[in-house]
């Protein structure tokens, strides 16, 4: 990408950035940096999309979740130990990696570690780690429809691309 065509997507970043500030400025609405980090997100995310640079979509994606997973705590929306967020954060770096592969499905090489950060912050979300070894095997026995899950979505959009190349 070429330096002129960067200049937009600094442009809405700051149009984006000095609105949120002014909108604070003039009203009395308790906006904090985690909805910045949101909207800042979503910019990124919506250039990524209506500009065709998807590398915007990644950070963008990831940005709005984990300023959506911040502000729930701060909120206490979302009550829980910071120790348990560490998941979550590694769960929304999987789904910006799989959003990321909906808008190029050419880059095989997303999809392969999106799953596996989503699979690994679902497990150490929803698997308590105090359990036995054959306790930790219940839960695997438990979770494995994750992979039907993953397995459909893929043919799903691999038969919406063929789709798409055969119009």
């Amino acid at each position: 990408m070429t330096r002129r065509n960067k200049a937009p997507i600094l442009g809405w970043i700051l149009l984006l950035v000095g609105g949120f500030l002014l909108l604070t400025h003039w009203y009395p609405i308790t906006l904090n940096w985690t909805t910045l980090l949101m909207i800042l997100g979503i910019g990124l995310f919506l250039i990524g999309v209506f500009h065709r640079d998807h590398g915007a979509v990644f950070p963008g994606t990831f940005l709005f979740l984990l300023g959506l997973l911040f502000y729930l705590r701060e909120n206490y929306i979302l009550i829980t130990s910071w120790w348990n967020v560490w998941p979550l954060i590694i769960l929304s770096i999987g789904v910006a990696f799989l959003i990321l592969y909906i808008f190029e499905p050419d880059r095989k090489g997303v999809l392969f570690p999106g799953v596996i950060l989503i699979a690994i912050g679902l497990i150490f979300l929803f698997v308590p780690w105090s359990l036995c070894w054959w306790e930790f095997i219940y839960w695997i026995g438990k979770l494995w429809p994750l992979i039907l899950i993953v397995v459909g979505l893929h043919l799903i959009l691999k038969s919406v691309r063929r789709k798409s190349a055969g119009n």
